[in-house]
């Protein structure tokens, strides 16, 4: 499956030793990226890449993480521990837990799983979320950026 290559493709110096900006990566951006396909994924390894380069620790959501799983589940039990043990080895994978859930309606959501990403991202004081609809997060305090934005601004 394409998925598994480009997860290998994708070595550890993507984990970065964590010195400068945490950057919280949206399901859609990277995880929506593996499951359309591989035409999707370029831009997501170019930020990736870009971003190594610039020590910059990449995070997702423990929710992320599970919805990549359902999503991808079809692939079997092997393929997919394969892929969760990559996913854990590239990205800081940031826990969700009662207080995320609860923050999430303060921000007053269209989309509450919007809200708990971004609760996510802000309760573990991340700088930016990159995401490819910037528009989701309308009442943001950090800076939002498509992954092209990202990618310009290295």
């Amino acid at each position: 499956m394409w998925i598994g290559k480009l997860l290998m493709l994708m070595t550890k110096k993507h984990v970065i030793s964590y010195p400068n900006e945490k950057n919280f990566l949206r399901y859609q951006f990277y995880f929506g990226s593996l499951a359309r396909g591989p035409e999707y994924s370029i831009i997501a390894k170019k930020v990736l890449d870009k971003g190594s380069i610039k020590d910059y620790m990449f995070c997702v959501s423990f929710l992320s993480v599970a919805d990549f799983a359902y999503i991808t589940r079809k692939g079997g039990n092997e393929r997919l521990k394969e892929n969760i043990d990559l996913i854990c080895d590239l990205f800081n994978v940031l826990s969700n837990d009662r207080k995320h859930l609860l923050k999430a309606w303060t921000y007053n959501p269209k989309d509450y799983e919007d809200s708990v990403q971004y609760a996510t991202a802000i309760l573990n004081q991340c700088n930016i979320i990159i995401t490819r609809n910037a528009k989701d997060f309308y009442f943001s305090e950090i800076p939002i950026l498509t992954p092209q934005e990202f990618i310009d601004t290295l």
